[in-house]
């Protein structure tokens, strides 16, 4: 399927709540607010009315390290009990800083007594990720340690993020050799116009039967509108809006992912399209919802794979408008869909590559 098809057979990929933010700009009673209206939202959609709630976080999340999985695991056990949780090991964490086997168990062991799922459920955890390459650890050792977690019942399937895809079909045929429990999610970058992943990324993922978890659908907030590309640079960030692209450890890493004149320009494209389309229409379409509606109608991800879109908020508001953005049952006009496929061709070259580089 292209990226402008709209077959009414298309199956919208699943919606997954990306807990990042909670304990970095959100604390304790505001997290549980937002995700108390999260679930309201999420099961009074028609979208999702046959979906399970899945939330995401990892060990590093959480501005602390830790604090997101901290905040989850303070919810109340019937809550939980209609979760499934996600999180992953991680080799820059301040403590137990790699992927060897050791560190792995560890930080699975500390992540789960953060979450306290032990008594809510089995597996405890859905998805176990390793969150991104070790360079420094061989991979069969990190295996060694998933397959002995997997083997001890703390998770139910086994997912990888921000991997090559030639590293991807090592991990999996290593598995595969050994009889360890194979890689069936991957987690990665992917929106409408950070497209890298459809190259070589996507056909390894269909070719394994692995799922494909797709993060970073507002590019970082890029694509709300809400950034200048005049505000600041890869290096300066002063005038910059408060979010992503100022955060502590990550910011630095968004600006070289996604401040590029390019892809601003590309971004003022499909803006001009969405207000010409307004004012003819007397319509109040918004950047946000064009972004979410390609992601669920035009873009490769599939609910036929299992594949599925990470939606995060930094604020309640943010929150809440962007799951109804989601539920919208509706394909792209054709004015707009051209004006993406335009401003994806005219920055296609500067867009970071699906595997980050983590400093």
């Amino acid at each position: 399927m292209t990226s402008t098809d709209t077959q009414s057979v298309h199956q919208r990929p699943k919606l997954v709540l990306g807990c990042m933010e909670f304990g970095r700009l959100q604390p304790l009673d505001v997290s549980h607010q937002m995700i108390n209206s999260y679930i309201e939202l999420f099961k009074s959609s028609n979208a999702y009315k046959s979906q399970t709630l899945e939330f995401d976080t990892a060990y590093v999340y959480g501005g602390q390290f830790g604090i997101s999985e901290d905040i989850l695991g303070k919810l109340d056990d019937n809550i939980k009990k209609q979760i499934l949780f996600h999180t992953k090991a991680n080799a820059k964490a301040k403590q137990n800083p790699s992927l060897s086997k050791e560190s792995v168990l560890i930080q699975c062991k500390e992540s789960l007594e953060r979450l306290q799922l032990e008594s809510v459920h089995s597996p405890p955890l859905d998805i176990y990720y390793l969150h991104a390459p070790d360079p420094n650890t061989p991979i069969e050792e990190t295996l060694s340690a998933i397959n002995e977690l997997y083997k001890q019942g703390k998770f139910k399937r086994f997912g990888v993020s921000n991997y090559k895809s030639w590293e991807v079909a090592e991990i999996y045929y290593i598995c595969k050799i050994n009889n360890y429990v194979l890689p069936t999610v991957y987690q990665g970058m992917y929106n409408l116009i950070a497209r890298d992943a459809e190259l070589e990324l996507l056909p390894c993922l269909r070719k394994l039967g692995i799922s494909f978890y797709a993060y970073n659908p507002l590019g970082g907030g890029l694509l709300t509108g809400r950034y200048e590309y005049s505000q600041g640079d890869i290096s300066h960030k002063e005038d910059i809006p408060e979010g992503r692209f100022t955060a502590p450890i990550v910011g630095d890493l968004y600006r070289e992912r996604y401040w590029k004149k390019s892809i601003f320009e590309a971004i003022d494209m499909i803006k001009q399209a969405v207000n010409e389309y307004n004012q003819q229409n007397q319509s109040n379409l918004t950047l946000t919802e064009v972004a979410f509606r390609w992601d669920n109608y035009h873009s490769k991800l599939s609910g036929q794979y299992g594949d599925a879109i990470l939606m995060g908020s930094s604020k309640p508001e943010y929150l809440i408008a962007n799951t109804k953005f989601l539920a919208i049952e509706s394909p792209l006009p054709e004015s707009i869909l051209s004006a993406i496929e335009s401003g994806y061709q005219h920055c296609k070259q500067d867009v970071a590559r699906h595997w980050p580089i983590f400093k």
